[in-house]
Formats: structure tokens, sequence, C-alpha cells
């Protein structure tokens, strides 16, 4: 926001509403890009959650479970400590 209202004042604006728009379209941004992609690794993560589940039994499956429960955790309290280009541990999908 800081960095919204201090742009909105570089570019002339000096009325209180053209300074609201400029930071109205800054967080409609944030909105979009942050938390719309946070949904979109939430989804990922449950839909390679739900793979492993399926799979065969056996330590290195069970490892990597809990390893994406630990990650859905952290994306559902967290959301910014789960990496947004996170390597994915499905590359052994069956």
């Amino acid at each position: 926001m800081e960095r919204a209202w201090a742009e909105a004042l570089e570019f002339g604006a000096v009325e209180m509403v053209e300074i609201q728009k400029k930071i109205l379209g800054d967080l409609k941004e944030w909105d979009r890009n942050v938390l719309g992609e946070l949904e979109k690794r939430i989804s990922r993560v449950k839909k390679e959650l739900k793979c492993y589940r399926r799979s065969r039994i056996n330590q290195e499956n069970v490892h990597k479970e809990h390893v994406l429960r630990f990650k859905l955790d952290i994306a559902r309290t967290t959301p910014y400590l789960l990496e947004t280009k996170s390597p994915s541990l499905m590359a052994d999908k069956r």
C-alpha cells in the first residue's frame, strides 16, 4: 500500500480519490496474483497428496505424503511461506 501511495503521488495524484483508486487497483492486482496463485498451489498440492494416498504404501511414499500434508498446512495458515515454484514431488508418478 505504501508503494501504491508513493506511485500515485509520483504520477501527480493530489486528490484523495485518485490516490485511493491507485491503491485499490494495486490491491485488486495483489489479490488476483497472490491469493489466486495461492489457491492454485493449494489445489496442486491436494492433487499430489491424493495421488500418494492412492499409491502403494512404502516408506518413500509415506514420507512424500507427510511433506505434502505439511506444505498444505503451511499454505493454509501462512500462505507466503509456500514457495511459488517448488519442485514437484510427483516426478516418479506411476
